[in-house]
């Protein structure tokens, strides 16, 4: 080889550092977001919230569970368009939304029953209640 074609290497090889470089500074490593949410009560809130949050572009991965969603973003994400994609069914609502992954302080991530959607309010006082054995009182 020449100088010539080993000088052109050399130099290709340097631009392609400082590219990865450059790179490397903008669009740093994977990013998550925590999110705590008041109104899930069950594994179908669960779904709907995870296929809420994966629907949103930078969104990589959602891990959900009743109370609370990880994020995982590519790219950043408004906490506006985080809490708008989860809200929009009217059913729940976002009560906090903090950078990097938190454990709730109790361990406990159950909302109260006082949070329940009102599809599962409804649902509850009727299909959740014992019911009266009538033949007791005759």
């Amino acid at each position: 080889m020449n100088t010539g074609k080993i000088r052109l290497f050399i130099s290709a090889i340097g631009l392609l550092m400082i590219g990865l470089i450059v790179v490397a500074v903008l669009y740093p490593k994977d990013t998550s977001k925590t999110i705590l949410i008041s109104g899930m009560m069950c594994d179908n809130c669960v779904k709907h919230v995870k296929e809420a949050l994966l629907a949103i572009d930078g969104v990589k991965n959602a891990d959900v569970v009743i109370g609370q969603a990880v994020v995982t973003l590519t790219r950043e994400v408004s906490d506006d368009s985080l809490k708008a994609s989860i809200e929009s069914s009217g059913k729940y609502k976002v009560t906090s939304i903090s950078l990097g992954e938190e454990k709730s302080s109790t361990g406990d991530n159950k909302p109260k029953t006082d949070d329940a959607p009102m599809h599962q309010k409804d649902s509850m006082s009727s299909a959740h209640q014992p019911q009266a054995d009538e033949s007791k009182g005759r």
